[in-house]
């Protein structure tokens, strides 16, 4: 415990300009990637209920609807 103490507390006196850096850039960088990705998602032309006009299609063939059965339709808020 002693000397691994010693070696933090040393390492942190001369190393701790260059820890601040790293943190700073890191924090910057997150900074930049969360503003392109906000950025990027406000101009796309999705609505935010685009996901809801697609419910309605199934893909390919192969999905019939079953009788007896109402199928499930989504009102638009």
């Amino acid at each position: 415990m002693g000397i691994n103490f010693l070696l933090l507390k040393n390492s942190f006196k001369t190393g701790w300009k260059r820890m601040a850096l790293i943190a700073g850039s890191v924090a910057v960088g997150v900074l930049i990637l969360f503003s392109f990705t906000a950025v990027f998602n406000a101009v796309t032309d999705m609505d935010r209920v685009a996901w809801m006009n697609n419910l309605g299609n199934h893909g390919s063939a192969g999905h019939q609807p079953i009788d007896g059965v109402d199928p499930v339709y989504v009102a638009m808020m």
